[in-house]
């Protein structure tokens, strides 16, 4: 899933790339998805760099996950900055969290003290309450899909998401490439999403309160 070695076997749009970024390391690896830390050159900020594989099986999903991520635009949600295209990869420029997860924040203190966990939570409603109001579901809430950055503010992840098209229908899925399962995780899932073929702002909630 890396940009070709060989600047001859490079397609035009990673050239673009290579000539504003500069790769510094893997940051991980899934079945259809690579991500890596780089720097762009002009403004000395660090991103993350995410390289999708095109296949037919994974064209559609890839496509609603674009569509998802151009829409939203909020201080508690990982933004997209930029989107390049070629013939067999998509390469995505997204907002470096690099506070790590709040999975890794809960291992490293063992006992989180209320005043953080206050200041959290408050971020997480606001960011779910944007996406509600944009007609969208986040169905994986779980501490590995919530970044922070250096200041710990929270920066949640947008892999499981659902939108609906139109206001007052049901929320269809949108199945993203590296979810776990099929409907995020059971121990994180509020139940009924886990016996449903449909998604609700109730059931974010649920999954909200159980993280």
């Amino acid at each position: 899933l890396a940009m070709q070695q060989d600047p001859q076997a490079r397609s035009p749009e990673e050239e673009v790339l290579m000539n504003h970024y500069k790769i510094i390391k893997t940051l991980g690896t899934g079945n259809f998805a690579q991500v890596k830390l780089a720097l762009h050159l002009h403004t000395e900020v660090q991103v993350a760099l995410k390289t999708l594989e095109k296949d037919k099986k994974n064209a559609s999903l890839i496509a609603n996950e674009l569509e998802i991520m151009k829409i939203l635009d909020h201080p508690n949600i990982t933004k997209l900055f930029h989107v390049m295209e070629t013939t067999e990869h998509i390469y995505m420029v997204l907002e470096y969290a690099s506070g790590g997860d709040l999975a890794g924040r809960i291992l490293e203190v063992d006992y989180m003290k209320e005043g953080e966990a206050r200041y959290i939570f408050a971020q997480m409603v606001c960011a779910v309450n944007y996406c509600h109001e944009n007609g969208i579901a986040h169905r994986d809430i779980k501490p590995e899909n919530i970044l922070m950055d250096a200041h710990r503010n929270i920066k949640l992840g947008k892999s499981g998401v659902t939108q609906n098209q139109v206001r007052g229908t049901k929320m269809h899925f949108i199945q993203f490439m590296h979810f776990l399962t099929s409907f995020g995780n059971g121990h994180m899932m509020s139940v009924p999403a886990s016996v449903v073929r449909t998604h609700s702002p109730n059931l974010t909630l649920l999954s909200l309160c159980g993280t």
